[in-house]
């Protein structure tokens, strides 16, 4: 799975704690299964996806906007859609795209 809009973190990524790992946490939280392998970056992972940064999020009060960050999830079995992760995926954040097979025969 790929995000089409960037997973709202619920939690900061710190020294001990990779955004990989927030990331799995946060898909967990959300009720899938323990991803097998997670890939992030600030840049999309599918053609006409706009930048993480492009995207802005309402200040909450008194802290800091919360990151938020493009991901390609490989579950540890199979997921059926929609895959929604993360602390905005009720605001249209985190919403994940199936990988289709490309060589598919």
């Amino acid at each position: 799975w790929r995000t089409a809009t960037p997973i709202m973190l619920p939690q900061f990524p710190r020294r001990h704690l990779t955004p990989e790992e927030v990331v799995a946490k946060a898909s967990i939280d959300s009720g899938f299964p323990p991803p097998a392998a997670i890939r992030v970056a600030q840049a999309p992972f599918m053609h006409g996806v706009p930048h993480s940064r492009s995207f802005h999020t309402r200040p909450r009060q008194n802290q800091p906007p919360r990151p938020l960050i493009h991901a390609e999830i490989e579950f540890s079995s199979p997921v059926r859609g929609p895959v929604l992760i993360g602390a905005g995926r009720y605001f249209g954040y985190g919403a994940c795209r199936p990988l289709l097979q490309e060589n598919a025969s």
